[in-house]
């Protein structure tokens, strides 16, 4: 016999807008800023001068408004046969790169960057990313409509950080602790 659930669609992004938010409201009384490090996202803009990147991260590039998004890397782990970084925010932007590869088209050749993960989208001619499965749009891909809800998770951890009182500290390099 076949048992199918009945799962909100937005069960997933939901409750983890909720965590994030919930985690920067009580993180202050515990006093553990590795967690607030290990979840820092940035998002590269004219604004900011990439040189100033740690040598260690992983980005993602949205391939709809090219906004870069990195995070630091805190070295490997491996969780059920597949190798993650141990930091938060670096798992998203792996998981966003993920996504993007079941959306679009990557390189063939590199179809990732081999020091940052970075997914290699291909651009047609007029520079617009293309689609798997010769989709005409990202209405008409399931993958391309969860990567934006995705990348909606990534704004907000920014957003939360910064107005419960965890501004962005710069793109710099954080020593390990001893």
């Amino acid at each position: 016999m076949n048992t199918a659930w009945a799962v909100d669609p937005q069960l997933g992004y939901e409750v983890q807008k909720f965590l994030v938010f919930w985690y920067y409201v009580y993180q202050p009384g515990k006093q553990m800023w590795d967690w607030v490090e290990m979840l820092r996202i940035y998002k590269l803009g004219s604004d900011l001068d990439p040189d100033y990147l740690p040598n260690e991260f992983v980005e993602w590039r949205d391939p709809e408004s090219g906004h870069r998004y990195i995070a630091k890397k805190y070295g490997d782990e491996t969780i059920f046969g597949k190798t993650y970084d141990k930091g938060i925010a670096s798992k998203m932007i792996q998981w966003a790169n993920h996504l993007t590869e079941q959306t679009y088209e990557l390189d063939p050749t590199t179809p990732f960057d081999p020091v940052t993960g970075r997914a290699n989208v291909v651009l047609d001619v007029n520079g617009k990313p293309v689609y798997k499965d010769g989709k005409a749009s990202c209405d008409d891909s399931k993958p391309c409509f969860q990567l934006r809800r995705y990348r909606g998770l990534l704004d907000f951890t920014r957003d939360t950080a910064a107005r419960l009182g965890f501004p962005e500290a710069g793109l710099q390099i954080f020593a390990p602790p001893d």
